[in-house]
């Protein structure tokens, strides 16, 4: 048993090591506006929650030290109240208003559907069960999986699908879309330097 046990520890090692591979996804190392406003929100929300976290622990830890020695009296108690209060109600209100207000205003609203018009380029990507179709308007250019835009260009990727669910999705370049036969949906891209960014279907 033991034998079998150690023999597996080689392959295991084997697929955590190469769990990453299979090219750069970097939600979090923006190359374009939008994603950058993305990435400061996903920040932001990580930094609210180690600080949430550490208050619950602090919390906690009060509590339990009150306990041990045996804190009482109407001073004591009333502290305790006043501090869970703030500490656990006033504070994650304010924080989680903050946040909501900071997503739906600055955030969705910078990476929500283009306006028609505002972009200066059209690619028609449509899903099929295993690969993608971009087409370019005004061309007879179609490409298999590979999306070829100008550097500094805001391009309305816009996603149809054939046969499939699917959800389009260039971790570096903007949010994700997802694509449902009989709709259509759209988000604007634009690569600040060139690059290879890799995209995939998220579903």
């Amino acid at each position: 048993m033991r034998r079998r046990r150690a023999s597996l520890l080689p392959l295991l090692v084997a697929v955590f090591a190469l769990t990453g591979c299979g090219g750069n996804e970097n939600a979090v190392d923006p190359h374009s506006r939008a994603e950058g406003k993305i990435t400061d929100l996903w920040w932001g929300m990580l930094v609210a929650a180690v600080l949430g976290f550490a208050v619950i622990v602090v919390l906690l830890f009060a509590g339990w030290l009150g306990r041990r020695r045996k804190l009482s009296g109407e001073a004591a108690e009333r502290r305790l109240t006043a501090a869970v209060i703030v500490l656990g109600v006033v504070i994650p209100i304010v924080v989680l208003s903050g946040l909501f207000v900071w997503a739906d205003v600055f955030v969705i609203g910078s990476t929500a559907a283009p306006a028609p018009g505002s972009a200066q380029l059209t690619v028609r990507v449509i899903a099929h069960q295993w690969w993608w179709e971009v087409r370019y308007p005004g061309t007879k250019a179609v490409t298999a999986n590979e999306i070829h835009v100008p550097t500094g260009t805001r391009v309305d990727v816009i996603g149809t699908t054939d046969d499939v669910i699917h959800s389009f999705w260039v971790p570096e370049l903007n949010r994700k879309i997802d694509l449902i036969p009989g709709r259509t949906a759209s988000v604007l891209i634009d690569a600040d330097k060139p690059g290879l960014y890799r995209g995939q279907c998220s579903e």
